[in-house]
Parts: structure tokens; C-alpha cells; sequence
């Protein structure tokens, strides 16, 4: 932009009519509701220690941690059930009830790992008709 006072050039920036005041926008966070209270301190507390308590009933820690993390999505590295089965010398339904018994005992919602409650439910209605049908079911 050329300078009126004869000394060349100058930034536009510099200029009163080159300058442009920022746009002032919301916070987006002001605008959403949330329903969930922020947990204070003793909900945590007890949280953690019916997890801590969840974990020293297992007979292999390691593999409730690794469950844990799978059924909590916590470090979930992409392990499949079958993954973290083999790694421990168990069978894969093994590793699917301790998730499920995790999430159900610490109340919380199957991860993406998992199947959801709906289709367990499904398959298990399905597998008690098959024995049904074969009478093997008392």
C-alpha cells in the first residue's frame, strides 16, 4: 500500500482502513445442556473401590485388566477378544463373560468391543431354542 507521507510503502495492517476487528463468536459450550451432574468426590471414591475390589476377586489380574480396558474401551488396542483369549490360554466366551461381568458389575455400557445387551440377549434366546428343540434342556 502506498505511503502518503512519501517514504514508499507501508503494511496494509497498519492501516485504519485495512485493519479488521475479530468476529466475536459463542462458546460452543454455552450452548449445551448437559443432564449428567458433575460426580463430586465420593461417587468417584466409590467407584474405584468396587473396581479395585472387582479386580483383587480375579484369579489372573493381568487378564481382568486387559478385559477391563476392552469392556471399559479404556486403551483398547484393537486386541479382539480371541487376541487377549489366546494370550492368557482361555477360550474366547471366557474373556466375553469377564467383560460383561465387568460392565454389568460397575454399571456400565457395553464398549464397541462387545456386542450390546440386545444381542446377547438374542443370542442366547436363539441358542436356548436349538437346545430346546435337541431336549437338552432340562
Amino acid at each position: 500500500m502506498s505511503d502518503t507521507s512519501g517514504s514508499g510503502f507501508r503494511d496494509a495492517a497498519q492501516n485504519h482502513q485495512g485493519s479488521v476487528q475479530p468476529e466475536e463468536f459463542d462458546d460452543p459450550a454455552d450452548d449445551v445442556e448437559t443432564n449428567q451432574a458433575t460426580p463430586d468426590h465420593e461417587d468417584v471414591l466409590h467407584f474405584v473401590r468396587r473396581l479395585v475390589g472387582e479386580l483383587l476377586g480375579q484369579d489372573n489380574v493381568r487378564l481382568s485388566v486387559e478385559c477391563l480396558a476392552l469392556a471399559t474401551g479404556i486403551s483398547y488396542m484393537g486386541d479382539s477378544m480371541t487376541d487377549i483369549a489366546r494370550r492368557y490360554g482361555v477360550t474366547r466366551a471366557a474373556v466375553s463373560k469377564r467383560c460383561v461381568e465387568f460392565t454389568d458389575a460397575l454399571g456400565l455400557a457395553p464398549s464397541r468391543a462387545m456386542r450390546s445387551t440386545k444381542a446377547r440377549q438374542s443370542y442366547r434366546r436363539r441358542r436356548m431354542d436349538e437346545l430346546n428343540q435337541q431336549n437338552l434342556v432340562p
